[in-house]
């Protein structure tokens, strides 16, 4: 139980990522569905988990991704997941707020 090793939660960061690129036509629903529980649904149900855990004030970084706002070729699926996570980091953040608890979303750049 998470509670007896961690009883309390200043800041989890969620850095999980499937990172898989393929062209529109050689995606299939199973390697879809991985990528989108991989990079959605395990932070939502992490973030449910330790939800007793958190203390107030506490933070919630998501780590999203660059590809959410633009279009790279065989990056619609993963944009597309990286986009879902940022909404859910905005939605949260606002959920969230009444408990002390801050959420934000991360999405890293390039440097040249």
């Amino acid at each position: 139980m998470l509670s007896q090793k961690w009883p309390r939660l200043d800041v989890l960061f969620a850095n999980a990522g499937d990172v898989t690129h393929r062209s529109l036509e050689n995606w299939d629903e199973e390697t879809w569905d991985c990528l989108m529980a991989t990079n959605l649904k395990e932070p939502f149900f992490l973030i449910q988990a330790v939800l007793p855990l958190l203390r107030n004030p506490a933070s919630i970084i998501l780590y999203g991704s660059t590809s959410a706002h633009i279009g790279l070729p065989q990056n619609s699926a993963y944009a597309a997941s990286k986009d879902r996570l940022l909404s859910l980091a905005r939605t949260l953040s606002a959920e969230l707020a009444t408990r002390g608890t801050r959420v934000n979303g991360l999405a890293k750049s390039w440097v040249d």
